[in-house]
């Protein structure tokens, strides 16, 4: 019996919180003067890229599996290739190596960083534009929400097609079977990308953009959580900081 792997999802906030905390030490790092208040939009930018690109290499092993799982049950096989989530690390070590985790890495660390690149910094200027419109402190509910969504809503745009393309990399295993003369078709982004244009169309890029901007809804929830447990948590143990540590925003 497959067994659906649930636990795997979870692993995967791992990521989302790393690229939180080390996209908020880079911040730091790249302002140019800690007199001004707000980080300026050099420092937001090369905060993004490096943060993300730190939370791609991490969990990139954890998104191939989620990504070949999620297929293979899909699909419905009687015979799951993967059963059990140890059993998949196993397999996909024995038969492909370290590489095989690693399966669209070079698309995703294009794409992860490009995608919040432009997110965090229009998430944060959308922030500030919506405090000041709707006369609210910029970690309550309603500001944090719609700068959330818009800013998904923008970024999925841009990205999906390189999403696609990570995605058909992650999952060819599955065509090859147990063929060992499968010649793969997705090796290169650019090739991969050429291939879906010319063989499926334009439209086919965007190939899972409603299930991608319905997945926004994670942001919605994560981030007006996340900004108001900052407060809080500054108010109760750091309230003479300008700002709350490392340590607390892990908890957040």
């Amino acid at each position: 019996e497959m067994k659906p792997a649930l636990s795997i999802f979870g692993m995967l906030d791992e990521e989302l919180t790393s690229r939180s905390l080390s996209y908020r030490k880079t911040k730091a790092m790249f302002q140019p003067s800690k007199r001004e208040k707000e980080p300026s939009s050099r420092s937001r930018l090369l905060s993004s890229i490096c943060s993300t690109v730190c939370g791609v290499t991490v969990s990139a092993p954890f998104d191939l599996l989620k990504t070949r799982l999620q297929i293979q049950m899909d699909k419905g096989l009687m015979h799951a290739k993967y059963p059990k989530i140890r059993h998949a690390f196993q397999t996909i070590w024995k038969e492909e190596g370290l590489r095989g985790f690693y399966k669209g890495y070079r698309a995703t660390v294009i794409c992860t960083p490009v995608f919040h690149s432009i997110y965090f910094p229009l998430y944060e200027k959308l922030r500030l534009k919506f405090s000041s419109d709707f006369n609210a402190d910029k970690a309550s509910f309603k500001v944090v929400f719609f700068s959330c969504g818009i800013s998904g809503f923008i970024s999925n745009i841009v990205t999906n097609p390189m999403w696609l393309i990570r995605t058909r990399m992650q999952a060819e295993i599955f065509k090859a079977g147990n063929n060992p003369n499968y010649e793969f078709k997705y090796k290169t982004i650019r090739g991969s990308l050429l291939r879906v244009y010319r063989k499926e169309g334009l439209l086919s890029l965007y190939t899972g953009l409603t299930a991608s901007m319905l997945n926004i809804s994670h942001v919605l929830v994560y981030f007006p959580v996340y900004e108001k447990m900052k407060v809080v948590l500054k108010a109760i143990f750091e309230p003479d900081r300008d700002s709350l540590s490392s340590k607390y925003i892990s908890i957040c």
